[in-house]
């Protein structure tokens, strides 16, 4: 009976919907046909009869709300350049652990912690331009985006015992936590409960990213703009994980010999896909307006991951143990979302803007760096995807409208 109830539910609700997304297109397409000939821009010219948007002097003030206006004439050429400050989020990049586990079934003695590198913002940087085509208000875009991040987290403890995340293969009866992370490899003198002296995660990403397409703006009212688009997105991107541990093995009473484990992950990925969403603008004062944006892409993407493990035992030198590489295709979703105040003024014919905002982008499923669990064989291997990969940050623009 319940099952009947939420089906009925959720077909009142998918009724709604469709009702909705109809009235929905029914405004935007007679706002379409409101604005074949648009009198948001020349309002007395348009009631004294005037055929074409071409007949608009210079300037001629766009009755935003309140009437008076920073603007003259829609720009038909709009350049500018955005300075990011954001920071990268990547899932799944937990590589040590103190205490927070007891040796049998009691409570451990004292409440312990996971570690992974700490986000830190960075600076990058994207450029653009608009083209309007002058026609029915449809436009095409082009921008490209460049943001390179690196950042690390060390932890080291003469008396604290650091403990290599996983154990989870082989956990020693100790009923370790089960993650599927950086193993250090056995039988080499660090494995299982083996304690560190101290563990190394660092992060190095560059990523590159080409936006175009087309867009249309729709005057729902005469302050609040509406901008349906769509095209594609194009990314090329170098992401790296370097995880170190570094221990000392007591050979006997009178020998002490440092160890090391390197285990360094690469994935070079490159895709292309479909890109669609909307930008909206809401002028609450002559010159000052409130801008949102969102647009979903899914990207046919080739990912190639490479690992490469190591280990530097003193008087020994170092022994690489694993080589592996993994290329593979997949459907790589990004959801972009973006709020802020533009600013607008006009100096000599020419629109100068500046805009502030938040910005957050999710990448899902992009952590597929290759996994090994601790296990006596060393050959329990996992393939991503293991997490997503966000971004958010400050997002200051800049540009100009000829």
């Amino acid at each position: 009976m319940p099952l009947k109830k939420n089906g009925a539910s959720l077909k009142r609700t998918l009724r709604k919907a469709l009702v909705f997304s109809a009235a929905m297109l029914a405004l935007a397409g007679s706002s379409g046909a409101l604005n074949a000939f648009d009198p948001y821009y020349c309002p007395d010219l348009y009631r004294a009869g005037a055929s074409e948007q071409t007949d608009c002097p210079d300037p001629c003030p766009k009755p935003y709300c309140p009437p008076a206006s920073c603007l003259g004439c829609p720009s038909q050429y709009e350049l500018f350049a955005d300075f990011l400050y954001w920071q990268i989020n990547a899932d799944g990049l937990e590589f040590a652990r103190m205490h927070g586990i007891s040796s049998g079934p009691s409570e451990p003695a004292i409440c312990g912690g996971i570690f992974s590198p700490k986000c830190k913002p960075g600076a990058g940087f994207r450029v653009g331009l608009v083209i309007d085509l002058d026609c029915s208000e449809w436009d095409v875009f082009a921008q490209y985006t460049r943001l390179t991040q690196k950042f690390s987290s060390t932890f080291t403890d003469d008396f604290t015992p650091i403990i290599p995340i996983p154990p989870n293969g082989n956990d020693n009866g100790n009923n370790d936590v089960v993650l599927s992370l950086y193993p250090l490899i056995y039988n080499q003198g660090i494995g299982g409960n083996q304690q560190l002296t101290s563990a190394k995660g660092a992060w190095d990403s560059c990523i590159n990213v080409l936006d175009f397409g087309m867009g249309r703006a729709i005057a729902v009212s005469p302050c609040f703009d509406f901008r349906p688009h769509f095209g594609l997105k194009a990314s090329w991107q170098q992401l790296k994980y370097h995880v170190r541990y570094d221990t000392l093995i007591v050979v006997d009473e009178e020998e002490i010999v440092p160890i090391a484990a390197d285990i360094r992950n690469k994935t070079d990925f490159s895709g292309i896909g479909l890109r669609g969403g909307f930008d909206a603008s809401w002028n609450f004062t002559p010159c000052v307006s409130l801008v949102g944006a969102f647009a979903l892409s899914a990207l046919w993407s080739d990912i190639d991951t490479h690992r490469q493990d190591s280990f530097d035992i003193d008087e020994q030198g170092t022994v690489q143990n694993v080589d592996l590489r993994l290329n593979k295709c997949a459907l790589i979703p990004v959801m972009e979302i973006l709020l802020g105040f533009r600013y607008d003024t006009m100096w000599c014919d020419t629109d100068i803007f500046a805009f502030v905002g938040w910005e957050n982008q999710v990448w899902w499923d992009m952590n597929r760096f290759i996994f090994i669990e601790n296990n006596d064989t060393g050959n329990n291997y996992h393939f991503g995807p293991a997490g997503n990969i966000s971004y958010q940050g400050l997002t200051v623009r800049g540009g100009f409208g000829f």
